[in-house]
């Protein structure tokens, strides 16, 4: 939850770019899953209407747009995980 997360900034377990990534990244991912959830879809996968659809409600232009903002942002989050 954004709280914790704001808690291990505080307590500088996480630096305030971890902070702000994983932040940002829990925004991001609750607005989708709430899109996949609402219309009871489990996964995104290319090549989906769905997908396309997603992407749109998540506001980016094109599918591979999409899909490439997913994957940069996992890593971003794996990366500010690892660096605890």
């Amino acid at each position: 939850t954004p709280s914790a997360i704001k808690r291990l900034g505080r307590r500088n377990i996480l630096t305030i770019e971890a902070k702000e990534v994983l932040l940002n990244a829990y925004a991001y991912f609750r607005k989708l899953e709430t899109f996949l959830r609402v219309n009871d879809i489990n996964t995104v996968t290319e090549g989906s209407d769905v997908t396309e659809i997603a992407g749109l409600f998540m506001e980016h232009g094109s599918t591979e747009e999409f899909l490439s903002y997913l994957r940069a942002t996992r890593e971003s989050v794996i990366a500010a995980v690892k660096s605890i």
